[in-house]
C-alpha cells in the first residue's frame, strides 16, 4: 500500500464507513442481499482532498416474529475500497492514485 494512503487510512475508513452506513434504510422488512459501487469525496485534515471508490455490501435477515416474539431484523454491512485518489485542490495535482488499496471491513 502506498505510504500516503497509509497516512490517511483512518480518515478513509471513517468517511467510507459513514457513506456505507447511510447507504441503506435501517427499517427493512424483508431479506435483502445487495451490493453497489459507490464513491465519496472529502477534504483531508491538511487541506488535501480525497476520493474513495468502493463496493458496499448489505445483507439483512428479517424475522416477522409471532404472537410471543417481536419482529427481529439483523443487518450486516461491509465494504471493499478499490481505489483512492488524493490530490491538492489548489493545483489540482494528483498526489497518489492507487488501485491496490487494501482496506476492507465490516461495520
Amino acid at each position: 500500500m502506498n505510504k500516503i494512503v497509509e497516512q490517511y487510512q483512518a480518515e478513509i475508513r471513517k468517511q467510507v464507513e459513514s457513506a456505507v452506513s447511510n447507504w441503506y434504510d435501517w427499517n427493512q422488512t424483508e431479506d435483502i442481499r445487495d451490493k453497489e459501487d459507490l464513491s465519496c469525496e472529502w477534504e483531508l485534515t491538511d487541506g488535501m482532498w480525497a476520493i474513495a471508490f468502493f463496493t458496499a455490501y448489505y445483507e439483512s435477515e428479517y424475522d416477522k416474529g409471532d404472537y410471543y416474539t417481536p419482529p427481529l431484523l439483523s443487518e450486516r454491512r461491509s465494504y471493499k475500497v478499490k481505489r483512492v485518489i488524493i490530490y491538492d485542490d489548489e493545483t489540482l495535482k494528483e498526489i497518489v492514485d492507487t488501485t491496490e488499496v487494501d482496506i476492507e471491513d465490516k461495520l
